[in-house]
């Protein structure tokens, strides 16, 4: 089984676990929501897709589509300034949803 996928940035830990899960299970309503907070915040996203691979279902990813550029990236590509904003924004809209 895969071990959890935790990057260390300068503020807090980055875990993939809690914020796939997190992205999942939000509707189509509060994804938007997410990605206009983070457009506020100047990253310029048209979308964030949730992957899993079948061959290996515990292992979870993160896309970003930014809207200059037409080539998906990982969440492991982007800076520890935007791992914290994404992971904070989402960490805060699951609290308020409980």
């Amino acid at each position: 089984m895969w071990q959890p996928f935790i990057i260390t940035t300068g503020m807090k830990d980055f875990d993939i676990e809690k914020v796939y899960s997190i992205y999942t299970q939000l509707d189509k309503n509060k994804r938007k929501e997410i990605l206009r907070i983070l457009c506020d915040k100047g990253m310029e996203l048209k979308a964030i897709e949730a992957f899993t691979y079948r061959e290996t279902p515990s292992c979870k990813h993160l896309f970003f589509h930014f809207k200059d550029n037409n080539i998906a990236i990982p969440y492991y590509q982007l800076t520890e300034e935007q791992l914290n904003e994404v992971q904070e924004i989402l960490l805060k809209i699951n609290e308020e949803r409980l």
